[in-house]
């Protein structure tokens, strides 16, 4: 099985780098990769295991990458207020580092939602009536959208600086941007077409959630294959959860998400990350390792 398992699926009983690892080995895993919003521990042990142990850690997001006591540190490379924004530029040593330590060739980031705070909460609104199944979300997805168009554009540039940073940084490493949340997130194919192009950052990739995409065609904001036409030849990984009325992180074959379609799509360097909710037992990855192989993803 050339799959890889995200932390997603351990949730936060077992944080430890160095067990999930071993867990994924026994699962027949290649290796953990650690999502935007996952928690994992780093410890040197996990380390070592990372690079050198059955299973490695290929990709790591982030915000999985900072200290646990600074949350707002995630925000960061999208951000308009300087003071975070330079914070994040600080941490980026560290963050190569661990990443060097773990031989990871893949950083994700999450450009996360827009600052703006009246956007910001009706995104929110229309997330919370999405999950809970509510009719209106969908009326309601456009809002955000109609009043920041300006302020996603501001956090664009600050992000095109923030990657450049890091590319500087570590020219070898490769870079993606995930897949948005919502109708209130910076980043949308537009955004992630101005960055690869205008803005000079053809070296840029892109990470697929198949859940996220899902969520926001349901939201009639794009089809979910609008990312995946637009940005396969740069896509770096994608991110294998199973999506229906309002449930994500669902197993592959009990939701809506068009997997044959996604394995289209999928170069064959892209990693195939699984990522379900942690309330699966583990018998059932190897299951879920079966469905996507039928539908043309191993």
């Amino acid at each position: 099985m050339k799959l890889q398992i995200a932390s997603t699926c351990f949730g936060p009983q077992e944080r430890s780098c160095r067990r999930q690892l071993e867990a994924a080995a026994e699962a027949g895993f290649q290796g953990v990769v650690p999502l935007p919003g996952d928690q994992i521990e780093w410890s040197e042990k996990g380390l070592s295991e990372g690079r050198t142990g059955a299973a490695g850690v290929p990709a790591a997001a982030w915000d999985t990458l900072l200290p646990a006591d600074a949350p707002a540190l995630a925000r960061a490379p999208a951000s308009l207020k300087a003071e975070l924004w330079r914070q994040g530029c600080a941490q980026i040593p560290a963050v190569l580092q661990r990443l060097q330590a773990c031989s990871t060739v893949t950083l994700v980031l999450d450009a996360g939602p827009l600052e703006e705070a009246a956007a910001e909460r009706r995104g929110a609104r229309v997330l919370g009536r999405l999950r809970d199944g509510s009719a209106e979300a969908a009326s309601e997805a456009m809002e955000p959208l109609a009043t920041a168009h300006q302020e996603r554009e501001r956090q664009w540039e600050s992000l095109a600086r923030f990657l450049h940073s890091l590319h500087q940084a570590a020219p070898g490493l490769n870079l993606a941007l995930y897949t948005p949340e919502g109708p209130a997130a910076v980043l949308d194919p537009a955004g992630l077409s101005q960055l690869r192009g205008e803005a000079g950052l053809d070296w840029l990739g892109y990470w697929h959630d198949c859940g996220r995409a899902e969520a926001r065609a349901h939201l009639g904001l794009e089809e979910a294959g609008v990312w995946l036409d637009s940005f396969a030849a740069v896509t770096c990984g994608a991110s294998l959860q199973d999506w229906a009325e309002g449930r994500d992180l669902l197993l592959p074959g009990e939701g809506q998400v068009d997997f044959r379609l996604v394995g289209e799509y999928l170069p064959h360097s892209a990693l195939r990350v699984l990522a379900v909710a942690p309330f699966y037992p583990r018998e059932a990855w190897r299951e879920a390792g079966l469905a996507l192989a039928s539908q043309g993803i191993s």
